[in-house]
C-alpha cells in the first residue's frame, strides 16, 4: 500500500490522496456498527460534557423541543445560519438531549486541518469522535467533490436515524450585519428534494471570535443569567409539495429561498428575545 500524500487523487474526485485516505477511514469506521455506536455514545457522553465546559454559560437554546416529535426513520436536517466556527457544535450539543440516543449526529466540515493533514483524522476523533463528515472543499476543485458530498449526505439521510447539522449559506457570513443572511447553496435544495428528511431552521449569533475571548466570556460575572447567544429554532418545515415537483435547479433554489426565509423568521424571534433580556437587565 502506498503512503498517502497531498498530490491530486487520480480518481477524479477532486480530493488529494491524503484527503481521500482520511475520508475513507471515516467511512470505514462507520461501516462497523460497534465503532459507529461507540462514536455516538462518546459524542453524547464525553463530547457534550467537554463542550459544555466552555459553552454552558454562553448559550441558551429556544424551541429545541421541536426535535422530540420528528420522524427519525426518515432522518432530520438542522439548518442554521453561520457566523462562528462553533455554531454547528453548539447546536448539536444542545440538540442531543432532544434527539433519540440511537440517532447518529454528523456535521460536514471543511477539509482544512481535518482531512488534509496527516493528524487530521486524530483531531476529528478527539473533537467529535469521527462525526465530522463529509468534508467540504472550498477551493476551485470543490465543485467536483461537491457533487459527491451532495450524494453522500442524501444517502445518509435516506438510510434513516441520522441527524445532519449543516449551514445552508455554505461558508461563514462575515458581513457586519448578522441578520443579513446569504442565500442558500443550491446543493442543499437538491439534498432536501431527494431525501425525506424533516428540516429544522435555526438562527443564532453572538459568539466571541477568539478562543481566549470565548473562555473568558463563558466565565464572566453574570454569564449564567445573561447568555451572549440565543439559538432559536423555528417550526419544522414540510417540503412535500416541492418534493412532488420534478427535480430542477429552479426547484432547488425555491427550496433554498423558503429555508432561508424560515431562518430569517427565527432571527426575528431572536431579536425579540434579546430585547426582552435587555429590558430585564437594564
Amino acid at each position: 500500500m502506498t503512503e498517502p500524500n497531498s498530490s491530486p487523487a487520480p480518481t477524479g474526485s477532486g480530493l488529494t490522496r491524503l484527503e481521500s485516505f482520511n475520508v475513507r477511514l471515516v467511512e470505514l469506521w462507520h461501516t462497523v456498527p460497534a465503532l459507529s455506536s461507540i462514536s455516538t455514545w462518546l459524542g453524547r457522553n464525553v463530547g457534550r460534557r467537554e463542550f459544555e465546559l466552555v459553552l454552558g454559560n454562553l448559550l441558551r437554546e429556544h424551541n429545541f423541543e421541536h426535535l422530540r416529535n420528528a420522524d427519525y426513520d426518515n432522518s432530520i436536517l438542522v439548518c442554521a445560519n453561520h457566523r462562528s466556527y462553533i455554531d454547528n457544535f453548539a447546536i448539536a450539543i444542545r440538540a442531543m438531549k432532544h434527539i433519540p440516543r440511537d440517532v447518529r449526529l454528523i456535521a460536514p466540515a471543511r477539509t482544512e486541518g481535518l482531512f488534509d493533514k496527516p493528524w487530521g483524522i486524530f483531531l476529528n476523533f478527539f473533537l467529535t469522535f469521527m462525526n465530522m463528515y463529509p468534508p467540504v472543499v472550498r477551493s476551485s476543485r470543490g465543485a467536483m467533490w461537491g457533487k459527491r458530498v451532495i450524494q453522500l449526505i442524501t444517502d445518509l439521510l435516506l438510510r434513516g436515524r441520522i441527524a445532519v447539522f449543516i449551514h445552508p449559506e455554505g461558508g461563514r457570513n462575515k458581513g457586519s450585519d448578522p441578520y443579513d443572511l446569504m442565500p442558500a447553496k443550491p446543493g442543499l435544495g437538491k439534498i432536501i428534494h431527494q431525501s425525506k428528511a424533516t428540516v429544522f431552521p435555526v438562527f443564532l449569533q453572538g459568539f466571541p471570535r477568539s478562543p481566549k475571548a470565548f473562555i473568558s466570556a463563558n466565565y464572566r460575572k453574570g454569564a449564567s443569567t445573561a447568555p451572549m447567544v440565543h439559538a432559536v429554532m423555528g417550526e419544522p418545515l414540510d417540503f412535500s409539495a416541492e418534493r412532488a415537483l420534478p427535480a430542477s435547479p429552479e426547484v432547488y433554489r425555491a427550496i433554498g429561498r423558503r429555508l432561508m426565509e424560515a431562518i430569517l423568521a427565527a432571527s426575528v424571534e431572536e431579536r425579540e428575545i434579546r430585547r426582552r433580556e435587555g429590558a430585564k437587565t437594564s
